[in-house]
């Protein structure tokens, strides 16, 4: 999940203006799950992925997303998220589905 843009930079942790919101706090398989991500400051890009606690594996699939973004295949088609284009982004909502079968937690990254 590093950018390898030109002049793109990770953001320090201690100056993270960016969070991960959900409404659920469990889940069940193939549940649609909404997530929001939120920033205070305008941003350009970003990668989205649903992650299992237990061994960090990406998981599940996106089935909703914003305009200005677009679909990746990582390891599954759709199992992750990034921007499609440079416009500025504050508020953006998506629907995860959670894999078929039961994984345990997981965590948005």
């Amino acid at each position: 999940m590093t950018p390898k843009h030109i002049r793109a930079q990770l953001q320090n942790p201690r100056n993270n203006y960016i969070t991960v919101h959900t409404n659920m706090s469990f889940y069940f398989p193939g549940d649609k799950v909404p997530v929001t991500v939120r920033s205070t400051r305008d941003f350009m890009g970003f990668l989205l992925q649903a992650r299992r606690v237990s061994n960090d594996q990406v998981a599940g699939t996106f089935v909703f997303i914003p305009p200005g973004s677009k679909l990746l295949t990582c390891f599954e088609d759709g199992d992750s998220v990034t921007h499609s284009d440079k416009s500025l982004k504050r508020n953006l909502s998506f629907v995860w589905k959670a894999p078929a079968q039961p994984i345990g937690d997981i965590k948005f990254l």
